[in-house]
């Protein structure tokens, strides 16, 4: 028996131990699991993915800014704490009104106008893959990150979109109205409304306009139209309301009328 215990106590001396393997962290957005081409992995205790397929996933269009606009964005806004490099590689994504703009290996990221962030980890290309910090995106576009240790995931969750729901669009003394009942967080500073005016060519005869109105009620006009329209002519017309707290657009259905003259 001392033989076989001995046998046995010098044969687990040499066994090597074999370290369970660590499962891919998933992704699951809004209910739905997401799939990537290459698996999101931690850099530097941030979740890297690619980039095309989270800012898709988000309802963002992403390009590679090949035609050098950078330069001129920066002159033109005074983007003095972007620290652009000539020849970087840029990267522009939108959704709705919403702009990002961030650089291969450099952790500024801009997102809209005036906000400017510094990430903790860049942008990167890691086997001709480029990779983008889950979390700083996901939050740019408004929506929000949990992460489960237990089993590995991140759960996003787009932000709530209440609808506005239009009434009525019709013309009034020489301007197009569109009537809508709004939910009152959208104020005057929070929401860009318009009218777009466009003729059977498809050309636009105007797109701005002015809003008015308090608490749910609201409206939206055009400019005056007195010299823009020609009697006899197929018109369409479409209002927008952008709310700039979530990067979310609603628009109208098209309304189609024949001006018959003011």
């Amino acid at each position: 028996m001392r033989k076989i215990l001995a046998v046995i106590l010098v044969f687990s001396l040499f066994v090597i131990p074999v370290s369970a393997e660590v499962p891919e962290i998933r992704v699951i957005l809004d209910g739905v699991e997401l799939e990537f081409d290459v698996p999101p992995m931690i850099i530097d205790n941030r979740t890297m993915v690619p980039m095309r397929a989270i800012f898709e996933a988000l309802g963002a269009e992403v390009e590679w800014d090949q035609n050098h606009r950078i330069p001129a964005m920066i002159e033109e806004s005074g983007w003095n704490w972007w620290n652009w490099r000539e020849g970087e590689q840029v990267i522009i994504a939108m959704r709705g009104f919403t702009e990002i703009v961030l650089a291969i290996d450099n952790p500024n990221m801009r997102v809209g106008r005036g906000r400017g962030y510094t990430l903790d980890v860049p942008p990167m290309i890691v086997d001709n893959r480029t990779l983008v910090p889950l979390r700083a995106i996901s939050e740019a576009l408004n929506a929000s990150v949990e992460w489960n240790s237990e089993t590995r995931s991140i759960y996003i969750e787009s932000p709530f979109v209440e609808p506005i729901v239009f009434t009525e669009i019709v013309m009034y003394q020489f301007r197009i109205y569109a009537h809508f009942v709004s939910y009152p967080q959208i104020l005057h500073t929070e929401g860009n409304m318009s009218i777009e005016v466009w003729d059977s060519n498809g050309e636009f005869v105007t797109w701005e306009g002015g809003n008015q109105g308090q608490a749910e009620m609201r409206y939206v006009w055009t400019p005056n139209l007195v010299d823009l329209l020609v009697p006899g002519e197929t018109y369409y017309v479409q209002a927008r309301v952008y709310d700039f707290r979530i990067g979310y657009v609603h628009e109208s259905e098209v309304y189609t009328f024949v001006f018959e003259g003011f």
